[in-house]
């Protein structure tokens, strides 16, 4: 119900950044440009689901490009339909 009621991913408050997966994988990290190049932040997960999630602070005026890393394959966000080739 709650990942239903969010009209945009990641989701934003402020300058918080909340990034979300929800699916079946046995490990899920976060690459982001924030992060710079080739730099993977592993994602946490709610104990007792397939829910991964991760928080980060940036400066509002910032674009952010990023994808999943699932079980160490690139993937793009599919709840976020603003993509781009990279």
């Amino acid at each position: 119900v709650f990942l239903a009621a969010q009209k945009t991913f990641p989701i934003l408050e402020g300058n918080i950044a909340n990034f979300l997966y929800q699916g079946d994988a046995l490990d899920i990290a976060l690459a982001c440009n924030a992060f710079g190049p080739r730099q993977e932040i592993p994602m946490s997960q709610v104990e007792g689901t397939a829910l991964f999630y991760y928080a980060m602070k940036f400066p509002t005026a910032q674009w952010l490009s990023y994808v999943f890393m699932q079980d160490y394959q690139p993937i793009q966000d599919p709840r976020n339909p603003r993509t781009m080739a990279s």
